[in-house]
């Protein structure tokens, strides 16, 4: 936990979204955690991204709005492709 902690904080995050986000992933299973870990290690840009998408899906969760789910899946189905 304290090595994702540490790449939030060399991030451009708030330290309030830092909380916000530990919060979340805090509730994944360990391999997982170390799994994210390591690709944000790699991958610092994501921080932010992985940020904005979990806001998207607060927003869109909190209006029970199923289009604005549609678009978020379709984003993230986008940013995949851009990874391959």
């Amino acid at each position: 936990m304290d090595k994702i902690q540490s790449l939030f904080a060399k991030s451009n995050l708030s330290t309030d979204a830092q909380n916000e986000l530990f919060k979340v992933l805090k509730l994944l299973p360990l391999a997982e955690l170390n799994e994210l870990c390591d690709f944000l290690k790699i991958h610092p840009e994501w921080i932010i991204k992985l940020y904005d998408n979990y806001q998207s899906k607060k927003q869109a969760a909190d209006k029970a709005d199923p289009k604005l789910w549609q678009k978020i899946l379709e984003q993230e189905e986008k940013m995949i492709k851009e990874m391959e």
